[in-house]
Parts: structure tokens; sequence; C-alpha cells
């Protein structure tokens, strides 16, 4: 009954690619930036490589930096952009922050606009902070849920690969 998040690096890909490709065999979440989802499938370009990430039926949330996030959910893909920011300081951490609250919203049985949108905008909270990495600066839920009460959420559109 554990669910197993795995969230390969890029330095552990390049290193031990085929551990990595066993080891998402186990998991039943995945988290991973484009760079690091074209290298695990040894695809060129983003489309193929979601299509060859979609034949391993995980949900996964690719992150693509300013270009916002895709995540396949239950089978389909979906596409939200990020929440503006006024000041960007250091994205480092950016994309484990959203898989927190991907990992999170898949968990609590979130809807799948929910949860990208908490994940969006913590991400975005967390370029505009003075933290570096993801272990400090992590919103709260409150937080979160406070500053999504009072603005529009970002679309979250269903698209085909």
């Amino acid at each position: 009954g554990v669910k197993i998040f795995f969230a390969p690096s890029r330095t552990m890909i390049s290193s031990f690619r085929e551990d990595e490709l066993e080891l998402m065999k186990f998991s039943d979440l995945l988290a991973m930036n484009k760079g690091e989802l074209m290298l695990l499938s040894s695809k060129p370009e983003l489309q193929k490589a979601l299509k060859w990430l979609k034949k391993h039926k995980k949900d996964s949330l690719v992150t693509m930096g300013k270009d916002g996030m895709v995540a396949l959910w239950e089978g389909s893909f979906y596409r939200i952009k990020t929440y503006p920011v006024k000041s960007v300081k250091n994205t480092t951490g950016a994309g484990d922050v959203a898989a927190t609250w991907f990992f999170y919203g898949k968990l609590k049985g979130w809807s799948v606009s929910k949860t990208l949108n908490f994940a969006a905008y913590a991400a975005s909270r967390h370029v505009c902070s003075k933290y570096v990495g993801a272990k400090e600066g992590l919103p709260s839920l409150s937080q979160v849920s406070k500053a999504l009460s009072k603005i529009r959420d970002l679309p979250v559109r269903r698209f085909n690969v």
C-alpha cells in the first residue's frame, strides 16, 4: 500500500540509465524536467518523449521552466502555464516544489486542475524567493490555499500526443 515517487536526475540518468528505467517500473508516480525526460527516453523531441512516457502508464509531471508543466494523469495529458512573477531570483528547486505538490495532490485524490494549480503556484512563488533548492521555502498548504482563493486558477488543458 506504499506509493513510490520517482524523480530521476540528469546525473543519475546519464550514469545509470538502465537502472533508472528499472526503478521506474516499480514507481507509482514520476516527476522530471523536460531535459531529463528526453534523456531518459532517448527521444530528441518533447512530443516523442511524451509518447514514450505514455507507454509506461505512470502518472507523471514534466516541468518545463517558464513554459509551464505537462502532466500525464490517468492516461491523458494536461498542460498548465506558469503563474506570472515579478522578479525571478533563482529557479533552483522550483521543479522539486512543483513535484511535491503533484505528489501531494495525487495522494489526496485532488482533481488534475487543483493539483496542477497548486504545483504551478507554489513553483512560481519559489522562484521569487531567496531560497535555493527545495529544502527550504516550500509553501504550506494553508499558504497556497489562501493565495489561490484570491486569484483565478490557470486553465488546465487536455491535449493529445
